[in-house]
């Protein structure tokens, strides 16, 4: 079954890649040269499409000629076909067509150059022709085989996005669409949708006088009112309690700490792109806190422990702050600043599996108490592709631990590659809400990285 719900996702986004390149395409129909293509991936909702345009202002109002133009495309059921050529082929085609004075094709030729890889593009339509008739474009794929094997589709609103998602960068215009193999898959995502506007908590908030964010503050960083501070505060308590029922030592620490601190765990090499510029206080470099982590160990080596202190369980209720550019910014979903019922846990590796149950099956029972009991737990681990800490051997052991623990829970879960934090491996609760999309909330870890580098006895 996980193999064929695995099969038919690979599908869905080879459809939905093909989808937005026939975006791509209706809209170099439309409006010719005006258009100038940046980029436009598959995404887990559907895809979307980034582009430059010259003297002219595209716009939701511009759908329904854009969506006739697609269908036409859909029905004409155009091979899509892989090809590769070397950069200097690459510069030299992509300076004569449709794409002639198009800087961003040109800066994705030059950065896939620098890497030595040959320029992987996809044929939509007759190999050497260019619009009308052909599409052709700087890809990886994977893609369906012609465009008559794209179902249902619909394009769903027009949003700014940076180049590259950074604000130096310029503004382009992004087009997001979704598409699905049936009509009815279709329509029953459309639905949903609307109902997720008369759901959503940002209305929500300002109806119930919960929170708001203000732009005075800033973007991203969440004012609480007096009736959603009553509601925190009770989950708060409620959290603080059980915790200390089950042994926890409560901590605080500061918002903000010597950048030293985070170069010592790693945070800094790792996880620099969601921390904040380092600040000067008198001639030394500090950061607000992105996690708590180093904090908790300085809690933790305050004085000498015997094998009897272990385990030394600490928690807080902690803010933190993290960058999220500006167009990943969602009402209280995706923010600047945030808070977490945080736990640290230093044991011994013996007790390891105990204590990661403990935490699994206690997530398990807040879960309960607020009713969410449709979810999945992932154990991401690492991958061979990205970095991390620590060596092999140790990764092992962590790993091991992680998976006696889960099994030992008889709750479903299954492996991800490369889901892993960088210190550690984690099972994740990846938790689905009335609408049936899955958000990842709590999670439980296991690091034998950071133990080592704060030298901890």
């Amino acid at each position: 079954l996980k193999k064929e719900a695995n099969s038919s996702l690979k599908e869905l986004e080879k459809m939905r890649h093909s989808c937005e390149h026939v975006l791509t395409m209706a809209m170099l129909r439309l409006w010719g040269n005006k258009i100038k293509a940046a980029m436009g991936p598959a995404t887990e909702e559907g895809f979307y499409f980034d582009f430059d345009s010259v003297g002219i202002k595209v716009s939701e109002a511009d759908f329904p000629k854009i969506e006739t133009e697609m269908t036409k495309i859909i029905k004409e059921d155009l091979s899509i076909l892989k090809g590769e050529m070397t950069a200097k082929e690459a510069k030299k085609f992509f300076n004569t067509n449709i794409y002639k004075g198009n800087e961003y094709k040109h800066e994705w030729l030059n950065l896939i150059k620098t890497r030595g890889e040959k320029i992987s593009i996809y044929w939509m339509g007759k190999k050497g022709k260019d619009i009308p008739e052909t599409f052709v474009d700087i890809c990886s794929g994977p893609h369906v085989k012609s465009t008559g094997q794209i179902g249902a589709f619909k394009l769903l609103s027009v949003a700014g996005a940076y180049w590259h998602g950074s604000e130096k960068n310029k503004m382009l215009t992004r087009i997001y669409g979704t598409c699905f193999p049936t009509q009815k898959e279709l329509d029953d995502y459309l639905s949903n949708i609307e109902e997720a506007k008369k759901r959503d908590h940002r209305k929500l908030g300002r109806e119930l006088e919960l929170f708001t964010i203000s732009e005075e503050v800033g973007p991203g960083l969440t004012i609480w009112l007096p009736n959603g501070s009553t509601i925190r505060r009770e989950i708060e308590n409620f959290m603080v309690n059980e915790q200390i029922r089950l042994g926890y030592k409560h901590v605080y620490s500061p918002h903000i700490g010597e950048k030293s601190l985070w170069v010592k765990s790693g945070h800094w090499d790792l996880y620099r792109e969601k921390m904040y510029s380092p600040m000067d206080i008198e001639g030394k470099e500090y950061l607000v806190k992105p996690m708590t982590c180093p904090m908790h160990i300085q809690s933790y080596k305050f004085k000498p422990k015997s094998y009897r202190d272990l385990p030394f369980r600490i928690a807080e209720i902690a803010s933190v702050y993290r960058y999220e550019q500006s167009g990943e910014l969602s009402g209280l979903l995706r923010v600047r600043a945030f808070t977490q019922d945080d736990a640290h846990i230093f044991c011994t590796p013996d007790q390891a599996v105990d204590e990661f149950l403990n935490v699994f099956n206690f997530i398990k029972k807040l879960y309960s108490v607020f009713g969410m009991k449709n979810y999945r737990v992932r154990l991401g681990v690492r991958s061979k592709k990205e970095k991390y800490l620590g060596n092999s051997k140790m990764w092992q052991k962590a790993e091991e631990k992680a998976l006696e623990a889960l099994k030992k829970s008889k709750t479903p879960y299954f492996i991800s590659e490369g889901d892993a934090a960088f210190y550690g491996p984690k099972a994740d609760f990846l938790v689905k809400d009335a609408l049936g999309r899955e958000w990842q909330c709590g999670t439980v870890q296991v690091d034998f990285m950071l133990p080592e580098r704060f030298d901890l006895k």
